[in-house]
């Protein structure tokens, strides 16, 4: 378990003057400037992210990480954005560039309950078009709280499997675990999540991938698994009302190994 660290940078300067236009934001939720600058951040001080490093951003929307990243990664870096939202992928051609590093997004056609039912791929056939080896960082935020286990597998196998040795991953989650369940019992917040079975939990019996958590036990045995190293580091988000949360999801980091 691991708590808020107590300092993390607050630097005003990382927030985007970049906006993509409001009905793009609203399909992502959030400040748009101010969840890059946060996330920013974190790879910076938790990830230990470098201006050279390749990253890839799965789940990229209208460019939250990638805006801020445009400023940050430099010669030898790259990022790449992969977004099943055609209109965000658009956008974030025509406005987020770097002088530095390379930039770039495509499109994936993939089936997603709640945000791309009519996608003609499925997740959990989904290979990331990209070599293996490819990449320091792949972040997942807010995308695992949409998707259902087999494609949650999928999408942390084909991580690994384009990581560099010694890359990381940083994802978000909703974890149930006894002290989260404790306040969902209890009803003290907003999400009034049903066990499902295969380790996750759903809130839409309609549509599962609306609001979906994660068993801890499971996301930490799929990651041993899959080849990730033991003891990925968590740390625990406010939407349990937790005192020393660092963010609103949970948040996870573990790498790839070495050998």
């Amino acid at each position: 378990m691991k708590t808020a660290p107590d300092q993390l940078p607050q630097d005003s300067s990382e927030k985007t003057a970049l906006h993509p236009p409001a009905e793009l934001v609203n399909l992502v939720g959030g400040d748009f400037a101010s969840v890059g600058a946060e996330f920013l951040g974190y790879l910076k001080t938790l990830s230990r992210l470098r201006p050279e490093h390749a990253v890839l951003d799965i789940g990229s929307g209208c460019g939250r990480l990638a805006a801020p990243l445009s400023s940050y990664l430099g010669p030898g870096g790259r990022y790449e954005g992969i977004e099943i939202h055609a209109e965000s992928v658009r956008w974030c051609r025509e406005n987020i560039h770097s002088q530095s590093a390379p930039f770039r997004f495509q499109t994936a056609d993939i089936f997603n309950g709640f945000y791309n039912p009519q996608g003609s791929v499925a997740a959990r056939d989904y290979r990331f078009p990209f070599e293996e080896g490819t990449f320091d960082r792949v972040l997942f935020v807010s995308v695992f709280t949409h998707m259902l286990p087999e494609d949650v597998t999928r999408y942390l196998s084909e991580a690994h499997r384009v990581l560099k040795k010694g890359g990381e991953i940083l994802a978000t989650f909703f974890l149930i675990n006894p002290e989260s369940w404790k306040t969902i019992q209890a009803r003290e917040h907003e999400f009034p999540y049903e066990k499902a079975q295969g380790g996750y939990y759903f809130c839409n019996s309609k549509i599962h991938e609306d609001v979906t958590a994660y068993d801890e036990t499971w996301v930490r045995e799929t990651l041993r698994q899959i080849g990730f190293q033991n003891g990925p580091k968590v740390f625990y988000g406010r939407w349990t009302r937790r005192a020393d949360a660092l963010s609103f999801q949970d948040l996870l980091l573990t790498g790839k190994t070495d050998s």
